[in-house]
C-alpha cells in the first residue's frame, strides 16, 4: 500500500478530469541518444485530450501545459506540439510534449526508463490546459494504480475521460486475444472429448478382442475334449 498515491489519484479521479498512462520508454528519456527532449504520445491519444491541438491547416501547432508533477513537487510549462511537416511536404508526423525542465526533469532521466506515468488533464477556462502528473517511483506505487485501472505495458497508452473508463490504445488485440484464449479453451475441450472416446474405443476393442481370444480358448479345450472322448470310444 502506498497512501500518498492512493490519496493523490482519488483527489483527481473525477468526472472531468482526462487520463493518460503509459511508461516512459528509451526514447522518452532520451536512453538511446535521441535528440527530442520529451516524450512520446500517438496523435489520436493526444487529440483526445488536448482536442485544440488537431489543426492540420497549420505547420506545426503547438499547446501550452501547465504541468504539476506532484511526484516530484515541481512544476513545469511544457508544450505539446504536433510535428506535422508531412502534410506541408516533410515527411514528419508525430505529436511529443516537450520543454519538461531539462536533464534535471524525472521525465528525462534514464533511471526512469519503464516507469510508469499517470497524466490527469483537468478542463478549464484558463488557455494554458493544466495537467497533474505522477511518476511512479517503485513497484508498490505501480502496483497501486494497476489494481486499480489494470495493467500498462511498455509501448501501451491508456486513455480514459469523462464518462469513460479504461480505454486501451490496443483494445482490438486485447479482445482478439481474449477470442484466442476462448477459442484455444474450446479447442482443448474437443481434444479432451476427442481423447476420452479414442480411449473409451480402444477399451472396447481391447475387450471384443479378449473376448474373441476367450472363445477361441474355449473352442480349441471343447473340441480337444471330443477328439479324446472318441479316442477313448474307439478302444
Amino acid at each position: 500500500m502506498s497512501p500518498e498515491i492512493e490519496s493523490w489519484l482519488d483527489q483527481h479521479d473525477t468526472v472531468h478530469a482526462r487520463w493518460l498512462l503509459k511508461r516512459l520508454s528509451a526514447n522518452d528519456t532520451q536512453l538511446t541518444g535521441g535528440h527530442q527532449a520529451g516524450f512520446y504520445i500517438p496523435r489520436e491519444v493526444l487529440f483526445r485530450v488536448l482536442p485544440d491541438l488537431e489543426r492540420p491547416e497549420l505547420l506545426n501547432p503547438k499547446i501550452k501545459l501547465d504541468l504539476y508533477l506532484d511526484s516530484h513537487g515541481s512544476r513545469v510549462q511544457p508544450v505539446a506540439t504536433w510535428y506535422n511537416n508531412k502534410l506541408h511536404g516533410g515527411t514528419r508526423n508525430e505529436t511529443r510534449i516537450t520543454s519538461l525542465g531539462g536533464s534535471a526533469s524525472p521525465l528525462l532521466d534514464v533511471r526512469n526508463t519503464g516507469s510508469l506515468i499517470i497524466m490527469a488533464f483537468v478542463p478549464g477556462d484558463n488557455p494554458i490546459h493544466e495537467v497533474h502528473l505522477w511518476v511512479c517511483k517503485d513497484a508498490d506505487e505501480e502496483r497501486c494504480v494497476e489494481d486499480r485501472w489494470g495493467p500498462v505495458d511498455p509501448g501501451q497508452i491508456v486513455s480514459f475521460g469523462t464518462g469513460q473508463r479504461v480505454a486501451k490504445k490496443n483494445a482490438s488485440t486485447s479482445s482478439h486475444d481474449t477470442t484466442s484464449r476462448h477459442k484455444s479453451n474450446n479447442h482443448s475441450k474437443t481434444s479432451n472429448n476427442s481423447e476420452r472416446h479414442q480411449s473409451q474405443t480402444k477399451k472396447s476393442t481391447q475387450s471384443s478382442t479378449s473376448t474373441s481370444k476367450l472363445g477361441c480358448s474355449t473352442l480349441v479345450v471343447t473340441v480337444s475334449t471330443i477328439l479324446v472322448v472318441l479316442v477313448v470310444s474307439m478302444v
